[in-house]
């Protein structure tokens, strides 16, 4: 198992995801509802935040060239070292393809004999857009105040990846302004060009109260040596590391920077902007309908708005955490009347559960990985032992898990039900989901009820358990089941829940005359 990924789920922490979180995400809500501007949750503090040591001064430009002629003699430097051992031919076709496609073998070959001086009047000519000879593709690398440099397909060590438009995750670090945010940037990418591996980033992204003002990108390729470096420059430079403050509260805080996923056409920031503004019109949603005279005085569209967004099983989110139907001006004006009790603990807690559920539904398409990291998707976990220790010690340490599943299996059963009626697909993928869905939460649903006390024996179980058998048969798998027709597998299965769902007034599955297949026997449970 990678130690690297294991002490960061481990050890790392998310601030937001507590009642002082929920607290800060209500009131930041509340407040850009007031003031008519962006909910944005990268600016809020927690207690025990700490202030990046900001410099009283500004660098010259002389002193940011400086910056930039000694990385870009690393960069050279690197350069030579390779050469040296595979030769000129060798390191020039190894080149990203940003190199070669606009550099022959004779230009790149000057960068070797140019001298100091003729380096640093390049850089002090240097515009930002003059990117004609080899030697300012460099410069344009190792400006600290370029909006993104280091990227693998222009450093001259790396190598093209067309097969990835963006990094798979976001680092971000709390870096003060002034000279203490550029030796801290300057440790980091000589590190990187030692060890060869990208140092993308947004050095200087944001100068103000914001706590994400460098952003480093990386691929999983090269994450785990990345967080190394991060870690090496707090054991052999922890003066620099102590000019940085608390990074983003939303983020798997480690040490003195955060984890993030990188999310598909959106930063990570607006991707918890829309998935915890989600969480608190989920809960807020359901405060009115508990509040009756409140829901009663809605209008009917109102109320069926209301009702759509009450139940989570009625979410769903793209890549970029959007969810059309989940903002909604009856939820602002109420919270807005209602802050006192919106803002009382028991309530702020029902959103932290909330926000982990929604976090769950974004980053595993599923409910069952509430007690992660809200920052990580599933594509961190690559190792099979991680994600199965990881499953284990969530289920252990997650009573609110327990509870959900033992004494709200109901609530649980009918969201399975409403996506069973749901959906224009074939007859065989709506029985292959239907039975997916509710064999794990009957295998969650044993998993508990035989870890709890007494609760066998008990009424619950037997009421539970008899629903369970109305809706879903597990078939013991033998040598003779090999020629049971999937199709009677699925017809006995639909013919319980066509029962149950007449019964309480839902659609049942009309026949179809598409119901004809090869004849195969899945093991599902």
């Amino acid at each position: 198992m990678n130690t690297i990924r294991e002490s960061i789920v481990n050890n790392g922490n998310v601030p937001i995801i507590s009642l002082e979180g929920s607290q800060c995400l209500i009131d930041e809500y509340i407040s850009s509802v007031v003031e008519k501007r962006g909910y944005n949750t990268r600016k809020v503090e927690l207690s025990g935040y700490r202030k990046p040591n900001d410099s009283s001064t500004s660098l010259t430009a002389e002193e940011l060239e400086k910056y930039t002629f000694r990385i870009v003699m690393l960069l050279i430097d690197k350069m030579k070292k390779i050469r040296t051992l595979s030769g000129d031919r060798n390191l020039y076709d190894s080149l990203p393809n940003a190199y070669k496609n606009n550099f022959s073998y004779e230009q790149f070959t000057q960068i070797f004999v140019l001298s100091e001086e003729e380096i640093i009047q390049e850089i002090k000519r240097y515009d930002g857009n003059d990117k004609k000879s080899f030697l300012n593709m460099l410069i344009a690398n190792s400006r600290l105040k370029e909006d993104r440099i280091g990227k693998i397909e222009a450093i001259p060590y790396g190598n093209d990846r067309p097969h990835k438009k963006d990094a798979d995750y976001r680092i971000y670090i709390n870096t003060p302004n002034g000279k203490n945010r550029f030796e801290f940037l300057e440790a980091f990418i000589r590190r990187c060009i030692e060890k060869s591996i990208p140092y993308e980033m947004k050095g200087e992204e944001h100068t103000g109260d914001e706590k994400d003002r460098t952003c480093i990108y990386c691929f999983d390729e090269y994450f785990e040596e990345t967080v190394r470096v991060l870690e090496e420059i707090k054991r052999e430079n922890p003066e620099l590391v102590s000019d940085i403050g608390t990074p983003i509260a939303t983020g798997l805080n480690c040490s003195y920077y955060a984890i993030t996923t990188s999310r598909q056409g959106a930063t990570y920031n607006y991707w918890f902007n829309r998935i915890s503004s989600h969480a608190i019109n989920y809960l807020c949603a359901n405060l009115i309908k508990s509040d009756i005279g409140y829901y009663s005085s809605l209008l009917e569209e109102e109320r069926r708005q209301i009702d759509q967004i009450s139940s989570i099983h009625n979410y769903s989110f793209d890549p970029e955490g959007r969810f059309s139907g989940a903002s909604n001006p009856i939820v602002n004006d109420y919270i807005v009347k209602n802050k006192e009790r919106i803002m009382q603990p028991e309530t702020c807690q029902r959103l932290t559960e909330s926000l982990k559920m929604m976090c769950s539904l974004a980053n595993f398409r599923d409910f069952e990985h509430s007690s992660f990291p809200i920052s990580l998707d599933s594509d961190f976990y690559t190792q099979p032992e991680f994600i199965a220790q990881t499953e284990r010690e969530a289920r252990v340490n997650n009573p609110e898990e327990k509870e959900l599943y033992l004494y709200h299996t109901e609530e649980l059963i009918n969201g399975i039900l409403e996506l069973y009626q749901q959906g224009d697909i074939s007859y065989e993928q709506l029985m292959d989901n239907y039975i997916k869905r509710i064999s794990l939460l009957y295998k969650n649903y044993r998993y508990y009820a035989s870890r709890e006390p007494g609760f066998m024996v008990s009424g619950r179980n037997a009421d539970v358990s008899k629903l369970f058998r109305r809706l879903f048969t597990v078939f013991e798998k033998t040598e003779s089941d090999s020629r049971i027709d999937r199709l009677e597998y699925y017809q006995h299965i639909q013919n319980g829940v066509n029962e149950y769902l007449n019964e309480i007034g839902g659609q049942s599955l009309s026949d179809s005359t598409e119901r004809r297949g090869k004849v195969v026997w899945v093991n599902y449970y």
